[in-house]
């Protein structure tokens, strides 16, 4: 006997398959794609031999086809420029989290116990030694 489910990706309602009373997707594409993806992704996680397997085969198809990313960069220029502009971003903001975390003066700067009108001077040098820093301190 068949019974109504929920799918757990677009929650619509299907049939169960009978053979798979425990169905939790429906058969939509997209839907079964999902399942696929968090599938493949937990078994990443949980099992190292399978995770080991998985990075053999991504390498195996890299080295059969060693002309596939160039060409492919190649064919999407404005693909390649806007991962540029969000790596340097990135590594920009990586940047000042590491210079905020290891600049004694960032930290005296949200310290209770240095909130005096010499400690804001010193703050003040502090940031205009390091442009970087001082955008970050300053909200920038």
């Amino acid at each position: 006997m068949t019974q109504n489910g929920c799918c757990l990706y677009c929650k619509c309602s299907f049939l169960r398959s009978p053979y798979r009373p425990q169905q939790a997707v429906c058969r939509r594409p997209e839907c079964q794609r999902r399942r696929r993806a968090d599938y493949h992704r937990q078994k990443l996680e949980a099992d190292p031999e399978y995770r080991q397997i998985a990075h053999d085969s991504q390498k195996k198809w890299r080295e059969a086809h060693p002309d596939y990313l160039p060409r492919c960069r190649a064919q999407h220029p404005e693909a390649v420029e806007r991962n540029r502009e969000r790596r340097q971003r990135r590594d920009q903001k990586r940047r000042i989290r590491w210079l905020e975390k290891n600049n004694p003066m960032a930290c005296a700067a949200n310290s209770p116990y240095t909130r005096t009108p010499i400690h804001a001077e010193r703050r003040a040098n502090q940031r205009n030694s390091s442009p970087a820093l001082g955008r970050a301190l300053a909200g920038a």
